[in-house]
């Protein structure tokens, strides 16, 4: 909270420093960020002296539990602070490395990779380079996420092995329940979960048919093929 002074809310980017918000004396100044222990999006400057109420975050979490109150008071300005900076020219998140992204709220930087990931206790920054004229740059930001496998870049593959129409392998019941498609499976048997219209070709993770692309499914389905593969192993 500021008592006396101006301080100057800004995002910190590749393009330098954003205006966010300007807040004055009697200002909350706090972010929920405080609670969950993340770094903050934003960074608060004084543009001259200034006087505030400061308290860390294992003193906030004290004062929350022992007045319900003010906790109550507290978590709508982290409400209202949050709904201030949605309101606000604020990025908030940063694509790096591809070009198919449009929203207002989303910064693309395409021909780029994270080179390095700068943190303490937690990510505070990471380092990119841009591939065609190897320059390079710090971004600060509170996290990094990785998404991959929504392209799944199996055109190599032989005919043989069915795909859906957005060209994910088609595995198990997928196909064999599809009365339309059953007629691709050769055997007698029921083709085990993770198998391909071609016997004993397995295909697990990102790249099957109605999976979800997270690390977690995929390793979910490497458990899944072990047990696939020991019934195989026992049917020949």
């Amino acid at each position: 909270m500021i008592k006396t002074g101006v301080v100057r809310i800004v995002e910190r980017g590749v393009d330098g420093e954003r205006l966010i918000a300007t807040h004055g004396r009697r200002s909350f100044i706090g972010d929920v960020d405080m609670l969950t222990g993340r770094s903050s999006l934003i960074v608060a400057i004084a543009n001259e002296q200034v006087e505030a109420f400061q308290l860390c975050s294992s003193q906030l979490r004290k004062l929350l539990n022992s007045c319900p109150n003010v906790s109550e008071i507290l978590l709508e300005a982290f409400q209202m602070r949050r709904k201030l900076l949605a309101s606000r020219p604020f990025v908030g998140v940063r694509v790096v490395g591809t070009t198919k992204m449009n929203h207002p709220k989303i910064k693309v930087i395409p021909h780029s990779e994270v080179t390095c990931i700068n943190d303490e206790s937690r990510v505070e920054s990471i380092e990119t380079r841009n591939s065609p004229t190897g320059e390079t740059d710090t971004i600060h930001c509170p996290a990094l996420f990785i998404f991959i496998g929504a392209q799944p870049h199996t055109a190599w593959l032989p005919k043989s092995v069915l795909l859906d129409d957005k060209g994910f392998v088609l595995t198990g019941s997928a196909f064999y329940t599809d009365p339309s498609l059953r007629s691709h499976w050769s055997l007698d048997r029921t083709p085990c979960d993770l198998e391909t219209t071609v016997p004993v070709i397995l295909a697990g993770g990102d790249v099957r048919a109605g999976t979800t692309k997270r690390c977690g499914f995929a390793v979910g389905d490497g458990s899944l093929a072990v047990s696939c593969v020991h019934r195989l192993l026992v049917q020949s």
